[in-house]
């Protein structure tokens, strides 16, 4: 009955010429009615959409409003308010249920709405957006503390002097689902990190196309799913990206080759694919470089030498490949150059003894032959060494006994032969020498004495020799 009356009074209304007329009254009978019915059926469709998203509100509100953001305006006032800032910010049906974290987000702004500061529109947005972020993956414990009367209070949280959210720091908080898309309306945050969750979904959105005051952005060891959205491209102001230990695929957008400004790129344990230095030589400021098991490849250019703020390079298991050009000697603030895999070819640059910060070098699982050069003992801050599996002959340099910081020695499946160097014994941090299948025949006593820890095979006895657990 209560339909019918409703139906009679828009019915009314419009043969009284107060609603619109779909079609020109003087056609046709027939064609009257048939308008009136299609204009009724849309008027009925759009009341009932309106009515769901207002009662739903209704139900979680009052809550606050615009630019002043007064507690003294009517429930009513507020309401309008809330529609019209949030109704461009997240789809109306996202509010019909209320155990959605939109409307749960509502609510909780309704219900600590006297604990909070005043807050501008762009401060509503800040807030409801943090907690549809924290209600979708379920990380609001810390907010649901009635303690709490600022977001920026709380300690994973930092604001700036005028309140604005500029880090958000969720990792290892077992957060999980795939992100919403209301996080893109956090656009003051210059640091995000969601390392070590159990996040999903694909970085496809253009959520953080909107995020262009992000400086630091951690997204590792997530499950993280699809390639990178092209809308990174938008984030010239990051400095750190950091993708490792997901499940990412595709090629890397051409657009990430404008971040002039990017220091680490980490992407690590990936299923990324095509050449990453036709991307990454655009990155002069770029430190951290780390594609080590994944399927980005290409050969190391000459040019690598422009990368001359390049610190830590690492393409172990990867699909780089080819020979070691002399130019990469350029990086004379490389600390750390760990080049293993299959697909490299050819002997270890005798001008490798140019990158005296060296303190960690790896050239292991590739057609590498040759010798190992003796500049090697101009490293002097050498603290890790790994020359093995591959076709490397010769002795191991005595040269290496001018290394006084190394602590660990790994020249394991070569055809490396003679007699481990007696300079080794006077090499106070060494701590284990790994021989294990080579063609070395002797361990001078004077270094087993030092009480260095030597794995070998069952070939190569010592006094001080212990089994790598293959015999």
């Amino acid at each position: 009955m209560e339909m019918e009356r409703g139906n009679t009074a828009v019915l009314t209304e419009v043969e009284s010429g107060s609603l619109p007329l779909v079609e020109d009254q003087h056609d046709t009978a027939s064609q009257l009615l048939k308008g009136k019915h299609k204009q009724r059926r849309w008027i009925m469709a759009i009341t009932g959409v309106i009515s769901l998203f207002v009662i739903a509100i209704a139900a979680a509100l009052p809550l606050l409003g615009n630019n002043k953001a007064e507690y003294s305006r009517t429930k009513l006032e507020r309401l309008q308010d809330l529609q019209t800032i949030l109704l461009n910010v997240s789809e109306p049906l996202a509010f019909v249920r209320l155990d959605s974290p939109s409307s749960q987000a509502l609510q909780y702004l309704a219900y600590k709405e006297d604990q909070f500061h005043v807050r501008t529109k762009d401060r509503v947005l800040q807030l409801y957006a943090l907690l549809v972020v924290l209600f979708t993956c379920g990380g609001y414990a810390d907010l649901l503390d009635d303690t709490t009367v600022s977001e920026c209070e709380i300690g994973y949280l930092t604001c700036d002097e005028k309140g604005n959210l500029i880090a958000v720091d969720l990792s290892d908080q077992k957060l999980s689902g795939s992100l919403p898309k209301e996080l893109g309306l956090l656009t003051h945050l210059t640091v995000l990190d969601l390392r070590n969750n159990d996040l999903n979904g694909a970085l496809t959105s253009d959520s953080f196309a909107t995020l262009t005051n992000l400086e630091q952005l951690f997204l590792s060891s997530n499950k993280f799913t699809s390639s990178i959205s092209p809308a990174m491209s938008a984030l010239t102001n990051l400095r750190t990206l950091d993708l490792s230990n997901n499940l990412l695929t595709g090629s890397l957008p051409s657009g990430l080759a404008k971040l002039s400004n990017i220091n680490e790129f980490l992407v690590a344990k990936n299923r990324f694919v095509g050449d990453i230095f036709r991307i990454a030589l655009h990155w002069r400021n770029m430190t951290h470089l780390d594609v080590e098991d994944t399927d980005l490849g290409g050969a190391i250019p000459t040019e690598i030498g422009i990368l001359t703020n390049l610190t830590y390079f690492e393409t172990r298991f990867s699909e780089v490949r080819g020979s070691i050009p002399t130019e990469i000697a350029k990086l004379s603030k490389l600390r750390q150059l760990l080049i293993d895999g299959p697909h490299f070819e050819g002997t270890l640059p005798g001008e490798i003894g140019q990158m005296t910060e060296l303190d960690s070098i790896s050239f292991s699982g590739g057609n590498f032959w040759g010798t190992i050069p003796t500049t090697i003992g101009l490293l002097t801050n050498l603290q890790y060494v790994r020359i093995g599996d591959s076709q490397v002959t010769g002795t191991i340099p005595t040269e290496l006994g001018n290394c006084p910081k190394l602590h660990k020695l790994s020249f394991e499946i070569s055809q490396l032969s003679g007699t481990l160097p007696s300079e080794f014994a006077f090499l106070g941090f060494l701590e284990t020498i790994f021989l294990e299948f080579t063609e070395i025949t002797t361990i001078p006593e004077e270094v087993c004495e030092t009480g260095v820890e030597i794995i070998t095979d069952c070939e190569l006895r010592c006094v001080c020799c212990k089994s790598g657990g293959r015999c």
